[in-house]
């Protein structure tokens, strides 16, 4: 047995050739040893690079956590897996920004078909690299990371304070609560960059998702898309002046 979603799907030995996954790379994920799509070295050289990135920027109070379906297989409860045809073309126009050719639909139900035969027996939520192996998306799914650090929340209204905005402006995302990226662009120019270079020696995106030291906050009203800290997170790394 592998791992399920919050509906009860097991994954099976179908679903990981499929996804060219194989069950050391999930065991490896479990054991939060390497993320899904990643070997060895490409995950020793992930988390190295990070540190210096984070040290190149100023900051030792940092936590890192590795969120998203590389880390769990499945993605969020607000990422469910599109079966009908309209919520396929919504998300393939979404991902592609355009329409999907007659053609590409048919690929897609195909794939689809040939994986998972039995519309009463699949998953809920998205797995990891399925909307890619499926032909939906263009690329496989994002490696996210999440920073919590009160330096950077400092710096972040200190940037503000020189653009002479007020508290009545709102430096976080309006959904998601972290920091804007347009932002964390100036306060961590390193870590930003070593993000660019991780997508591309990876293959992957890998985004930053920024936030004051106590981590996102609990999104009460949309539970399906709080980030906030749980006990059962992959912790990357931890700088040496956190608490």
């Amino acid at each position: 047995m592998y791992v399920s979603d919050d509906s009860g799907y097991q994954v099976k030995d179908d679903d990981l050739a499929f996804l060219s996954l194989t069950p050391a790379d999930v065991k490896a994920m479990t054991d939060h040893q390497i993320p899904l799509g990643m070997n060895a070295a490409e995950f020793e050289h992930f988390r190295d690079t990070l540190a210096i990135a984070a040290t190149r920027d100023g900051i030792d109070d940092f936590e890192a956590r590795l969120q998203g379906s590389s880390a769990k297989f499945f993605a969020g409860a607000h990422k469910e897996m599109a079966y009908e045809r309209a919520s396929v073309v919504d998300e393939f126009e979404a991902a592609r920004q355009r329409l999907p050719e007659v053609l590409e639909l048919r690929q897609i139900f195909d794939r689809m078909r040939a994986v998972w035969p039995d519309p009463a027996d699949r998953p809920k939520r998205r797995p990891f690299d399925a909307y890619y192996k499926l032909g939906i998306e263009r690329h496989g799914s994002d490696y996210d990371i999440q920073i919590s650090s009160d330096e950077l929340a400092l710096r972040a209204r200190e940037k503000l304070d020189q653009l002479e905005l007020g508290d009545e402006y709102e430096m976080r995302h309006p959904t998601y609560r972290f920091i804007k990226k347009s932002i964390v662009y100036y306060i961590a120019p390193n870590l930003t960059n070593w993000a660019t270079l991780e997508s591309d020696i990876l293959g992957r995106k890998v985004t930053l998702a920024v936030f004051p030291g106590c981590g996102p906050e609990r999104i009460t009203d949309r539970p399906e898309i709080s980030s906030h800290h749980r006990v059962t997170d992959w912790i990357l790394l931890e700088g040496s002046g956190r608490d």
